[in-house]
């Protein structure tokens, strides 16, 4: 009896051991389910690894800065090869240039019209929200294109009900109440939550 009676109970821990002792959390190299609020940057850190190598390990992420609940992420393992697709990114943002603009001389009686490449707009001043409002949305407080995002700083649903003044969306709300929202976000995740534009404006 007494030999039953061990055998069960090693049994019992070998079971405990093989199938209950694994974390609930993801390892590098599983899958994780986007939850509402959640950042690229948030996750990366819960997972072993930083919100770079969870976007360029995911190509379905056209926006580091934009995720969707219910969305689900590979995280990658530590020593996996991964393409650059967030410098890429950064580098066709500064790249991008205006169409030409026409620009009439007038030279001894006849008109030469030169093309002269007009670049894109850059936000030189103004408050370090109207910068990464820039660079989400173009500086539009009432875009919603229907990616899930809305408003100048691109609120998820979920972080605008969390944050937000009560109106249905970011969109529907005044800039001022955009502002006052992002400046929780801030409090409660840092400039993770807009990991790309935050860095383009030099907020890490």
């Amino acid at each position: 009896m007494r030999f039953n009676v061990k055998f069960t109970a090693l049994a019992l821990a070998g079971a405990i051991a093989l199938f209950g002792g694994a974390s609930a959390s993801a390892k590098p190299g599983d899958t994780v389910v986007v939850s509402s609020g959640d950042t690229l940057s948030a996750i990366g850190a819960a997972h072993g690894s930083d919100y770079v190598r969870i976007f360029n390990a995911n190509p379905q992420i056209a926006n580091p800065d934009v995720i969707n609940a219910g969305d689900q992420l590979r995280v990658p393992t530590a020593d996996e090869q991964l393409p650059d697709r967030l410098s890429q990114l950064q580098a066709a943002q500064a790249a991008y240039v205006a169409p030409a603009q026409s620009v009439a001389t007038n030279y001894g009686g006849y008109q030469q019209s030169n093309q002269q490449p007009v670049a894109a707009p850059v936000n030189t001043g103004g408050s370090s929200w109207e910068q990464i409002a820039q660079c989400e949305s173009g500086g539009n407080w009432s875009i919603n294109t229907g990616n899930g995002y809305s408003g100048g700083l691109q609120f998820s649903p979920g972080t605008w009900s969390a944050y937000g003044d009560g109106s249905a969306s970011a969109a529907q709300a005044s800039k001022e109440a955009q502002i006052a929202a992002a400046e929780k976000v801030l409090a409660a995740q840092g400039w993770g939550a807009w990991p790309s534009c935050s860095a383009k404006a030099g907020l890490r």
